[in-house]
C-alpha cells in the first residue's frame, strides 16, 4: 500500500489518489477534447478510469469543493461501504 505524506507529516494509506480541484481538473474527470474525438473514446477512458477505482481499496479525494465532495459521493454510492475513502481539503469545512 502507497503513503501520501500531508505538509503537517501526516502519513495517509492509499491505493488510489484522486485530486479533484475543483472547476479546473484533468482527466478522465474532465475530457481533454484534443485527445478525445469520439463518444467511444470518451467511453473507453471513463471505464479504464472505473476499473482502477473497481480494484482499490482506498482512495483519497484531495478537495472538499463541489467535484471533490460529488466524486466521493459517486464512489460511495457505486460501492457502499466496500471501499476507504479519504476526503481532505485545506478549508475548515467541506463545501
Amino acid at each position: 500500500m502507497k503513503r501520501v505524506e500531508l505538509s503537517d507529516g501526516t502519513k495517509l494509506p492509499a491505493n488510489y489518489v484522486v485530486l479533484a480541484t475543483g472547476s479546473s481538473y484533468a482527466s478522465p474527470i474532465k475530457a481533454i477534447h484534443d485527445r478525445v474525438s469520439s463518444v467511444e473514446g470518451r467511453r473507453n477512458d471513463i471505464s479504464a478510469a472505473h476499473k482502477v477505482l473497481e480494484a482499490a481499496p482506498t482512495i483519497l479525494v484531495i478537495g472538499g469543493g463541489t467535484v471533490g465532495v460529488e466524486l466521493a459521493a459517486e464512489i460511495v454510492g457505486d460501492w457502499g461501504r466496500t471501499k476507504a475513502i479519504t476526503l481532505i481539503t485545506p478549508n475548515s469545512q467541506l463545501l
